[in-house]
């Protein structure tokens, strides 16, 4: 019998926050709260990811500064990478 419903979701999130707790790249201000909480996470060689740990703004790029870049032009779209991330 296999893994179902919750039990295989937070297995899944699990996996995914031991990731970004190891691929932490960076801390910056967010281009949006100007807190100093987005943090930057290099996923892979060619997998970068913002996720601003107040306001919840993200994007995501082959790089660091395309991700950052990404961030930035989702200013006042309402996005918070708590309801649903690109990782």
């Amino acid at each position: 019998m296999g893994i179902k419903g919750p039990e295989l979701s937070k297995l899944i999130n699990d996996a995914k926050n031991k990731t970004k707790a190891r691929s932490l790249l960076v801390i910056e201000n967010c281009p949006q709260c100007g807190l100093h909480t987005l943090n930057t996470y290099r996923i892979s060689d060619r997998f970068y990811l913002c996720e601003c740990q107040d306001c919840g703004i993200y994007g995501n790029g082959t790089t660091h500064q395309e991700a950052l870049n990404r961030t930035k032009e989702a200013l006042g779209e309402d996005l918070d990478w708590r309801d649903g991330s690109l990782y």
